[in-house]
């Protein structure tokens, strides 16, 4: 039953991760857009207030954190 085993390829890896970080990027500007609505509408205090701004914080580092080890593998700098 070899056929059963998992692929541990590292180029489904490296285009796996690729796909985080395109989900994460889209996740990121859909929070920027809802805190630029909330700007606009309450104010700035009233963004800092949200915990969506925690979230956009959170996001930004993983998103960081993904595109570290990438880089690095690609030989990008």
């Amino acid at each position: 039953m070899s056929f059963l085993n998992k692929l541990s390829d590292e180029r489904l890896l490296a285009k796996n991760l690729r796909n985080i970080r395109i989900a994460f990027v889209v996740q990121t500007l859909g929070v920027i857009a809802v805190l630029g609505y909330e700007w606009i509408k309450n104010g700035a205090y009233a963004v800092f207030a949200e915990p969506l701004c925690l979230v956009l914080l959170v996001s930004i580092s993983v998103y960081l954190a993904l595109t570290i080890p990438i880089a690095r593998e690609n030989g990008e700098r």
